[in-house]
């Protein structure tokens, strides 16, 4: 490589380009990303000590009277070993990446998608983005299909940021829903937050009690109408069907809203 070529590369002009292609932009919480990462060679030969995918989301974080949106790093996985790649030299580099069981289910406007970069010394890092459809863990599936025949309705989802220490991330998702006409006397809103294990899910349950007259204003104002409890369900249980779910799910709920 002559000196003039060197000097090209050093500054990133020329430098080799960076594609990550996935084979399903669809995928499950648990389950696994499948593609390839294509490297497009430049003008000149270029070293690249490192290629790497993020899983990343975005969460909503209260700062005084300010809602920050935080972009945050689920996963990073390492793709490739040091490589030189020629000019014009064109590399494909197969991956399955397992997806996180912490990572948030894409209902209502919550975003997931996987950046992608290089390591280039004292060279422009190329950047590529590709959002994904995250689909929810079979676990927070059957819990969603009781809720749903159950009669309640999906309002939002989003994530929201969590001083809990005891959590793997910054953040919960938090998914609401509209009561139906059964609960509607004494439910205003339902929320679920799940924590995904291999073999058990759990699940926060909170209800948005309604009220009625001053009781109710200064309820809602002090936020004293809101009751939460937590359930299990092992994965037995929830191999039982959205009956049982449902039944179990009703019985906290009942609880809650009294």
């Amino acid at each position: 490589m002559s000196v003039f070529n060197k000097m090209l590369a050093s500054v990133g002009i020329g430098s080799a380009k960076v594609d990550a292609r996935l084979n399903n932009g669809t995928v499950r919480v648990g389950g696994s990303l499948e593609g390839e990462i294509n490297i497009q060679g430049g003008s000149a030969e270029q070293h690249i000590d490192r290629i790497y995918l993020h899983l990343m989301t975005q969460y909503l974080k209260q700062q005084g009277d300010n809602t920050q949106r935080i972009n945050h790093v689920i996963e990073k996985w390492e793709i490739s070993q040091p490589l030189t790649i020629g000019p014009g030299e064109q590399v494909d580099i197969p991956f399955t990446l397992e997806v996180p069981l912490t990572t948030p289910v894409t209902l209502g406007k919550v975003p997931v998608w996987l950046k992608t970069g290089l390591d280039i010394d004292n060279a422009i890092d190329p950047k590529d983005t590709d959002q994904l459809e995250v689909l929810p863990h079979p676990h927070m599936q059957a819990v969603l299909n009781a809720v749903k025949h159950l009669g309640f309705r999906l309002k939002t989802s989003t994530c929201e940021y969590s001083t809990s220490k005891s959590r793997l991330e910054p953040f919960v998702q938090e998914i609401e829903f509209y009561p139906p006409e059964s609960f509607g006397v004494s439910v205003r809103e339902l929320e679920l937050i799940f924590f995904l294990e291999p073999h058990r899910v759990e699940v926060l349950v909170e209800v948005d009690r309604k009220g009625s007259g001053v009781g109710g204003l200064l309820a809602r104002a002090f936020d004293m109408d809101e009751r939460k409890n937590f359930i299990r369900f092992s994965q037995e249980e929830l191999e039982r069907g959205r009956e049982y779910i449902g039944k179990q799910l009703t019985a906290v709920i009942a609880q809650l809203a009294r």
